[in-house]
């Protein structure tokens, strides 16, 4: 990291992502990362070593606006390969769109999570990794040299297809554009965001948990398949078993933070990628309420909601259709662009994220941190959990059409 005195932003601290892209195209490599108070990194440069060529300003996409594409098709899809479906976030339409790719020699652009339990992206010759690649990751993701090595296989003629947040894909098609390379033989899929969390919490985190347990984490679910990813368990598994798992409603503060949108980037508040302009050919996201504008025949869970925001992202989907790898159906638009918020806006603020902050930047650390922000929400779960409430709506849930379920939860959202 570098100190303080000799460095000046690439932009405004509140709004960078960390996105990486100026650390790729830098000549003289004089850009890294900075700490702030709030946990959040942020790429600064070095003025010592800076030689004002400005191409960290021109590949920012918090510096231009980046054009985006407006969705004009909608689709529920899931993966007829049961394994594929229940081991994957949502329906696991991402990992078939590796599978297809990588039959057609693509290289294969995804993150996966580090012995070191950091989210780092990494580039792929063959379908055998995509379980790394699989499953949602609610923490920071570094992107590495991943644009620079994007860019080489382009130039080389070979196909990428590329799996990130909108901030991320905004930002390789930026670098892209800069270094003058095609984007003919490139695919592009973002993934709807709702923020994410600085790295240092989720280490923080699973230190105390070992600690506390006596344990060594090799591996960390933020959505286990063993409780169905649809539960979303955040669970820790050492080299014999799970000897760490919670619900969202279980207390647990890592959880806790990410679902209610306390402990996001600083940048998170105010992404300007929160919004029905996407950055992707196509984008995915859980379909959590399929079935509100039309009938349909099943529930949401395992559901995903596969958008179509380019001619070359609807001519690669319907290939991918061809195969019969997948179940698809067209969906009215509205169904996921008027209920998915990030859709509209980016997260707000909650409240809790004021006293979080307070007590990160007195050095309290995270558990402490979070423990103290969110207590009345650990006190609303814990009647919940006494009450049972939450399984008796996860029963009623099971049970009930999907038409009936999102009445409901139109009627609750007013």
């Amino acid at each position: 990291m570098m100190k303080h005195d000799t460095a000046m932003g690439v932009c405004d601290a509140d709004k960078c992502s960390a996105c990486g892209v100026c650390i790729n195209i830098c000549p003289k490599g004089c850009i890294s990362y900075l700490k702030k108070e709030t946990g959040t990194k942020v790429a600064v440069i070095n003025k010592n070593s800076c030689v004002n060529c400005h191409l960290c300003k021109k590949v920012c996409p918090q510096l231009d606006t980046v054009e985006g594409l407006e969705s004009f098709v909608c689709y529920a899809a899931w993966s007829f390969d049961d394994t594929i479906r229940t081991n994957s976030a949502s329906g696991g339409i991402a990992t078939e769109l590796y599978r297809f790719f990588s039959d057609k020699g693509y290289k294969l652009a995804g993150v996966s999570m580090t012995p070191m339990h950091t989210a780092e992206f990494s580039l792929s010759d063959s379908f055998e990794s995509m379980p790394a690649y699989r499953n949602s990751k609610y923490v920071y993701s570094d992107a590495g040299n991943i644009y620079y090595e994007v860019g080489k296989n382009l130039v080389n003629q070979r196909g990428v297809l590329f799996i990130g947040l909108p901030c991320q894909v905004a930002a390789l098609k930026k670098y892209l554009f800069v270094k003058k390379i095609s984007l003919e033989l490139l695919f592009t899929v973002d993934i709807v965001c709702h923020g994410t969390t600085p790295e240092q919490f989720l280490g923080e985190h699973i230190e105390h948990i070992e600690k506390k347990k006596k344990k060594k984490a090799i591996h960390v679910e933020f959505r286990d398949p063993e409780e169905k990813t649809s539960s979303f368990t955040f669970s820790l598994k050492d080299a014999e078993h799970t000897f760490y798992k919670r619900r969202v409603k279980a207390n647990d503060v890592y959880q806790i933070g990410y679902h209610a949108g306390i402990t996001y980037r600083d940048n998170c508040y105010s992404c300007q990628f929160a919004t029905r302009k996407r950055q992707g050919d196509i984008t995915l996201a859980d379909f959590s309420y399929v079935g509100s504008y039309e009938f349909c025949s099943y529930s949401n869970e395992n559901v995903s909601c596969v958008l179509i925001n380019s001619k070359k992202g609807e001519s690669l989907f319907s290939e991918l259709c061809s195969t019969d790898r997948i179940f698809y159906e067209k969906r009215p638009i509205e169904e996921e662009v008027t209920t998915e918020k990030q859709l509209n806006y980016p997260t707000r603020v909650p409240r809790e994220r004021e006293k979080f902050l307070k007590e990160i930047k007195s050095n309290n650390g995270f558990e402490k941190a979070m423990k103290y922000a969110a207590r009345k929400i650990m006190i609303v779960n814990t009647v919940k959990n006494i009450t049972h409430i939450e399984k008796i709506k996860q029963i009623m849930s099971e049970k009930l059409p999907p038409n009936v379920k999102n009445g409901i939860k139109k009627v609750l959202k007013r």
